[in-house]
């Protein structure tokens, strides 16, 4: 019997159920526990049965609804597990990207000195036996870069190259150089540079030749074992070997000073000693008279013109790329093979002895016996010792082994395409372990310098990395909340459907934990098979993207699905199905069987009370939420983002950053839904017009208000797609205008020549050949430059400079800068865009720049010392002297002392000055400034000069130099002086220093020279103008950029970006079709008798279906305006921050292409989603439409 407790509540649920299968909830039950849990099982089973059947049932009858859920989860599967594995993968291509740019360089080894041992070349042999044995060792090959001349054999055109001899058959042993097309060299043939064949005006592979010209001598200054003149160092080493109280000074002798008795000892003999110091050393018109400085000299001259080698050679293939083989930044090339450099020294030899520029010891031998006794000892021991050098340099030439004496040497790591696609952490671990291992071989005490090029060049991509990692982020997020809201429309659509059904279930006896079963089963009844066929095309689709990855890497091709790919798309194909079916069960258990059972009940016509006691309120679902969201985005600002930090987590970084922007995202989009009647009214009176207007303005503004809780998850989600795709969008317009200008703002002009930054004059530009060409260039007919500028390096990388510092007179804060001397037209020949001041001093009339600003770097020329500060408004007046100690002159030491004072502060320096100073030194264009210039006298002593400056202007952006407005940049920057005060300053420096050996030269040092091209040139005539300058290039320091080319170079990357999203757009509006298509079904059918009524009223069937295509387009317009206007605004956040850091101008970009597909896309979305449930009435009675049929 039941109690009468169960029967209270048997009757509150209004459900039979029979008493056979009744348990005891309290487990006073008279089966055995045993049977009991054998009778609990088996119900389970039997319940999932009937869960199954009926699912398998219902999908036969509702196919629709089981294909968009089924469509959805497999499309957030395929795309999040495709992604997925592409982004893990795709660091090979980084790689590659790298390798193009500095070669396929692991590890490059380069001689090195230390105080006991001095090293100028690498032994290759001995490195390559002890790095036989290494298992992290790949293999190695040695290189050789030298800086010569390539000549036309049939015309006088000709250039500067970089000369790279290789061993073509090691390195492809060793994999160096994977994409490498051109075939080995023999040694009469070289492979060229296009850009160089194209300028001497010879074809590849036609058999024609070209002449190669080198300095041998030059390759030992190059390397460092010559460091200084020739001729110096020849006069220092005999100076040394002449004993110190002989009191002979070479610099200042003679032949006759030297060797007094020499021509007496050899008159009985009739030997001339002119005649043979001539023989011997290659001098003519030698007297007793002639100075030894002027015999070494000429002996030097013929040493450097025997030593210029000019070989003939085979002119095989065009290098259009280097493909990996060697950095780009080499320019232009001519790839020789390493076995022919043994001829190229024997004829290097062959020049010296056809010069007799070595000495014959056979002529010395034969006048020994004429040399007087006191002498001959000496003579013996110069004998033997020019005697030994020449047999050392046969011996030499004879068993020569180039790989002794490698420039460098490049070794591969034999597992880097594991390492170099891993995190930064994880790749720096992995050639730790490698360079410790190569060290650990070699012997700490090896002299090498180890460089890891490919790992610097990813550094910088390491970033793109990570921002792409974010958008994956971003994208999954996104479609996982749009996939979600539509599988939570789809079966929240299904329950309403079958809402009397469940009633009949439940009236049948079916228990609410059973409807829970079968609601979740129908979930799973798509989601399964979504997931499973999902990754399985994934997978298929992937093949082509690897084939992709491997052709353009030449990597290993890697058809796999990485672990976190497939687990994360399963997880998210299980988890979004099962979080979206929560409310559709809500909502099915909160219906009792009276309203389950009313066929005429209508959720939108739905009054509820509910009456809850006060002492049960607690906190509401909503309160609760946003409760732990402060907690956690409390704990998320305090602990997580300075733990980041702290411990350089970028990614985690970066990953709180996407999330914030996400919430804002989300947010501003629930708030847009609250604006969403008002844009519908808007679209109202925009969209309906004439009779439509008259007849169903107030119907459509009727149904949008009846269907409005339906239609607002089609209008949230709308909402978010656009928002998000028009913030997409117009991020990667920003990336790729942000990218190009930061590398425009850097480089300064269209080709900018870089000189090495070293204190000595190698590595400084050439620039009166420069100069002179460039000139020649701009009067030609159709000039191809607009103009060009020279900037100085730094004062401080000028030799005996010690540091420059600037402050206010008080000196008091000071801080470091960099004094950069720069001529007159700068401004008009640099990108001036980018040149922003934020104070101009208001003294003087300025010459304006091409775009309207005050042109001051010309200022400072035309108004030198012409500047008057506000304390000088009555005229300089000098300070009293106030120090107390003794005069030599009582009568006049004051007003020498007050003129010197006084001169000094006529005699100032104008400046431009970085506004980061402003706070950090206490200075503007108001305040007179000191400039401490602080330069060595000796290797431990310095001195200063102290110089009155007055601040032109305080910049915040320069074309081409780093200002900035943040103090953080304030150390270190830049301050811009006139080629005159630099060079002023330079002079005082060099007269002020008593060991100065070299003479002060005429002018500034130049480092940069940046040209401007003309309008829309070409890449072939932007190279015609870098090779020319290249002919004016005579070290391997300088190098040429090309700034057009970089920028262009990332247009195609964003390009790629834009094509992604533009896919992504594409699956966004399809989920948002779906969702406004069961929506719109379902609205349809719950008005199916309102339809009637309207026919029946007169209303004809087209003009009933334009209404409801009128009511999805008010929708879905409104939609679009509100999602429009929060992408904006995010994406004018997101540009703002930007502008945060690269302080460029503010720039918006809004993707136009992107904005109108999408909204294209949204209107045939509109009208077929709400056409289609609309059109199934059409052929239906009016009748039939009335019973809701």
């Amino acid at each position: 019997m039941e109690s009468p407790k169960d029967l209270r509540q048997r009757r509150k649920d209004n459900v039979f159920v029979p008493q056979e299968i009744n348990i005891n909830v309290h487990g006073k039950s008279s089966l055995t526990s045993k049977s009991g849990i054998v009778y609990a099982t088996s119900l389970e089973l039997s319940n999932f049965q009937l869960a199954l059947k009926y699912v398998l049932i219902d999908t036969k009858r509702h196919k629709r609804a089981w294909f968009i859920g089924f469509f959805t989860v497999f499309l957030v599967v395929l795309f999040t597990s495709l992604l997925q594995n592409a982004i893990e993968k795709s660091p090979i291509i980084f790689v590659k990207l790298s390798e193009d740019q500095v070669g396929e360089y692991d590890l490059v080894m380069t001689p090195s000195s230390t105080s006991d041992q001095r090293s100028f070349f690498l032994n290759f042999t001995e490195i390559n036996a002890r790095l036989a044995d290494a298992p992290l060792v790949n293999g190695s090959v040695p290189r050789w870069v030298l800086l010569g001349r390539i000549f036309s054999e049939t015309s006088t055109l000709n250039t500067s190259s970089a000369f790279l001899i290789v061993d073509s058959e090691r390195e492809k042993a060793i994999g160096l150089g994977r994409e490498w097309k051109h075939p080995p060299l023999t040694d009469t043939e070289v492979h060229v540079s296009s850009s160089v064949l194209r300028t001497i005006g010879v074809q590849p592979n036609r058999g024609e030749t070209v002449n190669l010209q080198f300095d041998a001598l030059g390759l030992l200054s190059q390397v460092g074992a010559v460091s200084g003149s020739l001729d110096e160092i020849i006069l220092q080493t005999l100076q040394n070997s002449i004993p110190p109280n002989s009191g002979i000074d070479l610099s200042n002798s003679t032949i006759g000073d030297l060797l007094p008795g020499l021509q007496q000892a050899l008159a009985p003999a009739g030997i001339n000693a002119s005649v043979l110091l001539s023989r011997l050393f290659g001098a003519t018109n030698l007297t007793m008279n002639t100075p030894i400085k002027e015999v070494i000299d000429d002996y030097v001259a013929l040493v450097s013109k025997s030593t210029i080698i000019r070989q003939e050679y085979i002119v095989m293939d065009g290098i259009d790329s280097p493909d990996g083989k060697y950095p780009k930044l080499l320019g232009n090339v001519v790839m020789i093979e390493s076995s022919s450099v043994k001829k190229l020294l024997a004829k290097a030899i062959q020049n010296l002895r056809s010069q007799n520029l070595i000495p014959d010891v056979s002529i010395l031998r034969g006048i020994l016996p004429f040399i007087p006794a006191e002498q001959r000892v000496q003579v013996e021991i110069v004998i033997n010792l020019l005697s030994g050098a020449d047999e050392a340099i046969t011996n030499f030439q004879q068993n020569f082994n180039v790989d002794h004496y490698a420039l460098s040497v490049v070794t591969m790591y034999k597992d880097r395409f594991i390492a170099y696609v891993k995190s930064q952490t994880g790749m720096d671990a992995d050639l730790i372990d490698f360079t410790n291992q190569v060290a650990d071989t070699l012997g700490y005490t090896f002299p090498v310098t180890f460089t890891l090029p490919l790992r610097t060049a990813l550094i910088p991509l390491y970033f793109i990395r990570l921002f792409l990692d974010q958008i994956f982020l971003f994208v999954v997020v996104v479609l996982i909340v749009l996939g979600g809201m539509l599988i939570y429309s789809l079966l929240l659509s299904n329950v309403e459907e079958k809402t009397y059904e469940y009633g009949m279930l439940r009236a049948m006896g079916m228990k609410q934990y059973v409807l829970i079963e079968l609601l979740t089963t129908q979930s799973l009844s798509f989601s399964v098979p979504a997931i499973l066929i999902g990754l399985t095309v994934s997978f298929l689709l992937y093949i082509p993207v690897a084939g992709y990855i491997s052709d353009f890497s030449l990597s290993p091709i890697d058809i796999t699905m990485t672990p976190r790919a497939g687990l994360l798309a399963t997880i998210l194909g299980l988890i979004m199905p099962l979080v979206s079916i929560v409310g559709p069960i809500r909502r099915a258990l909160s219906r009792t069987l009276r309203d389950a059972l009313d066929i005429y009940h209508q959720v939108q016509s739905e009054t509820s009370v509910s009456i809850t006691k006060l002492e049960d309120l607690g906190l509401s679902p909503w309160q609760v939420t946003a409760s732990l969201m402060m907690v956690v985005m409390g704990f998320v600002v305090y602990y997580i983002i300075p733990y980041a930090f702290t411990f350089g987590n970028l990614p985690l970084f970066f990953t709180i950053l996407i999330l914030i922007l996400l919430g804002m995202l989300f947010g501003l989009s629930l708030i847009g839904t609250t604006l969403q009647p008002f844009a519908e009214r808007l679209c109202i009176y925009i969209l309906l017009w004439g009779s439509d207007y008259r007849a169903l303005s107030e119907l459509v503004r009727k149904n949008l208000a009846a269907h409005g809780r339906r239609n607002i998850k089609t209008a949230t989600m709308f909402t978010t797609a656009l928002a998000f795709i028009i913030f997409a969008g117009a991020s990667f317009a920003l990336q790729g205008h942000t990218i190009g200008e930061t590398v425009q703002l850097a480089t300064g002009a269209d080709i900018v020549v870089y000189g090495g930054l070293t204190r000595s004059a190698m590595g400084m530009l050439n620039e009166d050949p420069m100069r002179n060409y460039l000139n020649e260039m701009l009067s030609a007919p159709n000039p191809l430059i607009t103009g060009f500028t020279f900037i100085t390096p730094p004062l401080s990388n000028v030799k005996y400079t010690r540091q420059t510092r600037i402050s206010n007179l008080a000196g008091y804060p000071n801080t470091r800068i960099n004094i950069y001397g720069v001529e007159e037209n700068y401004l008009d020949q640099t990108y001036v865009r980018f040149f922003r001041p934020s104070e101009v001093s208001s003294q003087f009339s300025y010459k304006k720049t091409s775009d309207g600003k005050d042109n001051v770097v010309s200022s400072l020329y035309t108004e030198a010392g012409k500047a008057t500060l506000p304390l000088e408004e009555g005229g300089i007046r000098v300070p009293p002297d106030i120090t107390s100690a003794p005069k030599n002159d009582p009568g006049n030491s004051t007003a020498q002392a007050d003129a010197v004072i006084n001169e000094a502060y006529k005699d100032y320096v104008d400046v431009l000055i970085s506004e980061s100073l402003r706070l950090v030194a206490s200075v503007d264009t108001n305040t007179p400034l000191k400039l401490t210039l602080q330069y060595n006298v000796d290797s431990v002593n310095a001195s200063t000069f102290i110089y009155l400056c007055k601040a032109r202007a305080m910049i915040r952006s320069f074309p081409g130099l780093i200002f900035s407005s943040y103090r953080q940049t304030a150390t270190g920057s830049p301050v811009i002086v006139t080629m005159d005060q630099y060079y002023r300053m330079m002079k005082n420096m060099y007269d002020a220093n008593p060991n100065r050996q070299e003479e002060m030269v005429e002018k500034p040092p130049k480092a940069f020279l940046r040209v401007m091209m003309k309008s829309g040139s070409t890449m072939t005539e932007r190279e015609t103008i870098m090779n020319g300058l290249r002919n004016f290039i005579s070290d391997d320091l300088t190098s040429i950029q090309d700034s057009i080319e970089l920028v262009a170079s990332t247009g195609d990357a964003i390009d790629i970006l834009n094509i992604f999203f533009i896919l992504v757009s594409i699956i966004a509006v399809v989920l948002c079709f779906f969702v406004l298509w069961l929506s719109f079904t379902a609205n349809v059918n719950e008005n199916a008798w309102e339809f009637g009524v309207l026919r029946a009223l007169g209303l004809n069937v087209s003009r009933v279906i334009r209404m409801y295509i009128y009511e999805a387009l008010c929708l879905i317009l409104s939609s679009v305006l509100i999602g429009s206007v929060i992408g904006l605004l995010v994406s004018i956040t997101l540009t703002l921050q930007f502008n945060l850091f690269t302080e460029l101008a503010f720039t918006f970009e809004f993707p136009y292409a992107l904005f109108f597909a999408v909204f294209g896309m949204s209107l045939a979305v509109s009208i077929i989603g709400s056409w289609l449930p609309a059109n199934g009435f059409k052929k239906k009675d009016i009748a039939i439409a009335l019973k809701n049929m």
